[in-house]
């Protein structure tokens, strides 16, 4: 309808003080002081409250919508889209002056509507906006204490989170945007954790860094074997110090505990005490003195004691 770009909407979270702050303090920071929580029920307003309108969200809404003749709930009408279009951008927006407060965090992402939420059709346009937002733009919390677009991201359980750097996830991906690691929610089929699996942020798993190794540092023994031995994989190795190694082989022992080993006893990962790289399959741990006329191959000491 003409006019509506100069219509006047907003939208509002609701704060909560942190730690045994009481009163507002103008010196400190927000962040400091503050936290966004999530409304028991998102209000609806038209300069005044709508009071049976129900927009399943969990933060509020303000805009000059035409309301039933009650003025308790929104009138559904096309002269009304316009508006939750103008919301959806808000929405989108307040993304940034949040983050830019320092409010961005991973117990914020439970405010955020979800693709689990069932939302009235005209307000799924914002939840929509706020998830191609946080797509593309530095939005979502990483592992690192940083942000980045979710299509950036992998999720992964702890112990590989720890274990792969970001210089480390983009070298086993083959990916060259830079990609991180996302935080995880700290409970399972919370809103938070629902939220982050709305962004559709894939998931990398111990299976896939085996597959990795089986694939880059392995011999090829037939035609029909596309493993390759990847130098560049052995060197990227030899930057590892012996606890990072020690943490690699018990994840994967953890992982094929439960699994297989597959073909992970011919990959070339095993430190020997030549320094070169050797597989499990033919490297052995030594259990007696050094020989010069010994030609086996022995695992390196240090990686059992680092």
């Amino acid at each position: 309808m003409d006019g509506v770009e100069r219509q006047k909407v907003a939208l509002a979270y609701e704060l909560a003080f942190v730690g045994d702050a009481k009163s507002f303090d103008v010196k400190k920071p927000i962040a400091k002081q503050f936290k966004i929580v999530p409304a028991k029920r998102g209000k609806v307003a038209v300069f005044f409250p709508a009071e049976k309108e129900t927009s399943g969200l969990r933060f509020h809404l303000h805009a000059p919508f035409i309301p039933e003749l009650s003025r308790a709930s929104i009138k559904s009408s096309p002269e009304n889209l316009p508006l939750f279009e103008q919301l959806s951008a808000v929405a989108a927006k307040s993304l940034h002056e949040i983050k830019a407060l320092g409010l961005l965090t991973g117990e914020f992402l439970s405010t955020l509507p979800n693709n689990d939420d069932p939302l009235p059709k005209q307000y799924a346009v914002i939840r929509d906006a706020i998830l191609n937002e946080m797509r593309t733009k530095s939005l979502v919390p990483t592992y690192g204490g940083e942000f980045a677009p979710a299509k950036r991201l992998f999720q992964a359980r702890a112990s590989l989170r720890s274990l792969l750097s970001p210089e480390d996830l983009a070298f086993v991906t083959g990916r060259e945007d830079q990609p991180q690691w996302s935080i995880s929610a700290p409970q399972k089929n919370s809103n938070q954790d629902r939220f982050l699996s709305s962004l559709g942020i894939n998931t990398w798993d111990a299976e896939k860094l085996k597959s990795f190794f089986e694939a880059n540092a392995r011999e090829a023994h037939s035609f029909y074997n596309d493993s390759k031995l990847d130098l560049k994989v052995l060197k990227w190795l030899t930057t590892k110090s012996e606890e990072w190694l020690q943490n690699l082989y018990a994840l994967l022992y953890k992982h094929c505990e439960d699994e297989d080993y597959g073909y992970l006893p011919d990959v070339h990962f095993v430190k020997l005490e030549s320094g070169e790289w050797g597989k499990g399959a033919t490297a052995y741990f030594r259990t007696d003195a050094f020989s010069a006329d010994d030609r086996l191959n022995y695992v390196n000491k240090a990686i059992l004691i680092a």
